[in-house]
């Protein structure tokens, strides 16, 4: 499950939690209630109605990132013991799973996609979501920088 298509069929109305998004590219439609979303850069902005004004603030904090490269590569070019810590929390995390799910996995709050490369770095095709969209771009940029089905 790693095609375009695929990915946008998995898509919901945030809002009424049960409409199938269309439309796409352009501005995304809710089938059941109505509700439109935008599209910037390919990534789909789907906050829905009434959200916290503290979210939008996070979420412009951290469309601003200021070492972009740090946090499109990490762990990558850290030092060895950052880079350890990192991966020993991640292995610790999944080390009772199993084999990889057959399906995709979902990181909720992304950021610039390092869980979603350490996923994808054992076999789990994965979405990455963000409230911030320069997170969202950061996670785009490190999939394709790393070949990753992310």
């Amino acid at each position: 499950m790693n095609s375009p298509g695929e990915l946008r069929a998995l898509l919901v109305c945030p809002a009424c939690l049960e409409g199938r998004l269309e439309d796409w590219p352009g501005p995304l439609r809710c089938a059941a209630c109505g509700a439109s979303y935008s599209v910037d850069d390919g990534i789909p902005l789907l906050l829905a109605p009434g959200v916290a004004e503290h979210t939008l603030r996070q979420a412009e904090h951290y469309d601003h990132e200021t070492d972009a490269e740090f946090e499109t590569t990490r762990p990558f070019g850290t030092p060895r013991f950052h880079r350890a810590l990192l991966e020993e929390k991640f292995r610790r995390s999944v080390s009772r799973l199993g084999a990889p799910p057959p399906a995709p996995a979902l990181v909720v709050c992304g950021g610039s996609g390092m869980d979603a490369h350490l996923l994808a770095g054992v076999g789990v095709p994965t979405i990455t979501s963000d409230v911030s969209l320069g997170a969202a771009k950061r996670a785009r940029d490190r999939a394709v920088r790393f070949g990753l089905p992310v």
